[in-house]
């Protein structure tokens, strides 16, 4: 074992004992294992158990495993990422979930950190990046990576400045912007770069998917959208495949159903009003749909 590799595991070891001490200081310990902390957009992740696969949104981050494995599905694509290791999603995406093994004595930890696209793009121009022009649509939209000693050790300061949360708003961004001039002055920079710096068609294709996202519940038109991003029908399918791996109908499709199962779970309304407020005009469909995707009825959700 290189010098390197041991100081990363001994960072791997330092930074498995910090979270369990705050998981462990938790007064209320969440049903989902996201634990909120003082710094925006950092969230410690523990399960003691196996958990079902969970659909879910994920917006620009970097998830990463600290103890145990965990597995993500990204459009088509399968990563799996074990202790040290982390998938970086490029895009705000529909993605599958779980942790497949996991004990109260051996808890899968984890961390989620969004990352902030100003300071990407900042950081890039002056490191000279560029994006990665010959990406695959696996890569557009998520990239599985193993974190360097670098990364690991920003990570774990910022995990123990937890422990301060008066310095947290004045420290945290300086150390968020130390994890991406790591990420993207390593070998993944390249790729890490279309989280910022997409161009031409690439750009127009992102506002697609912002307003796709922020209007999900209205009846959609691929033509307007195609129209809106200055591209034809064809072209516009394309582009927007090789990002997020779903064709635009399929996109706003997810994001219906996650935010009814939301609902359901939460707010426990009827399947015709949540239909309804989803965008559906018919609940029979609806049902059909929801259940080919969580594999269960929502009544038999609601039940649950």
């Amino acid at each position: 074992m290189t010098p390197d590799e041991v100081e990363r595991q001994r960072l791997l070891r330092d930074l498995t004992g910090a979270l369990r001490t705050f998981t462990d200081r938790a007064q209320v310990r969440p049903l989902d294992g996201y634990y909120d902390t003082p710094a925006e957009g950092l969230i410690v992740l523990r399960s003691d158990r196996t958990l079902e696969p969970i659909h879910r949104i994920s917006k620009p981050a970097l998830w990463i495993s600290v103890q145990g494995l965990k597995w993500a599905i990204v459009g088509r694509q399968r990563f799996d990422y074990s202790a040290g290791d982390a998938l970086l999603i490029t895009v705000e995406i529909p993605c599958r979930c779980t942790i497949p093994k996991a004990t109260p004595r051996e808890p899968f930890l984890g961390l989620v950190i969004e990352l902030n696209r100003t300071s990407f793009q900042e950081i890039g121009e002056a490191l000279n990046r560029k994006p990665d022009r010959i990406a695959t649509e696996q890569v557009r939209s998520a990239i599985g990576i193993t974190l360097n000693r670098q990364l690991l050790d920003c990570v774990l300061r910022s995990v123990r400045l937890l422990d301060t949360p008066a310095a947290v708003p004045i420290l945290y961004p300086s150390m968020l912007r130390e994890m991406s001039y790591w990420l993207l002055s390593g070998a993944y920079g390249p790729q890490a770069m279309n989280i910022a710096m997409a161009h031409g068609q690439d750009r127009r294709t992102l506002r697609a998917i912002r307003q796709l996202r922020a209007r999900f519940r209205d009846p959609i038109r691929v033509t307007d959208l195609a129209t809106a991003a200055g591209m034809s029908v064809a072209t516009f399918h394309r582009q927007f495949r090789s990002v997020t791996s779903l064709s635009p109908v399929q996109y706003q499709k997810q994001l219906r159903l996650l935010e009814a199962r939301r609902m359901i779970l939460t707010n426990n309304p009827t399947v015709g009003e949540t239909a309804y407020q989803v965008g559906y005009a018919s609940a029979s469909q609806f049902s059909r749909e929801y259940t080919r995707m969580f594999g269960k009825s929502p009544r038999a959700d609601r039940a649950m």
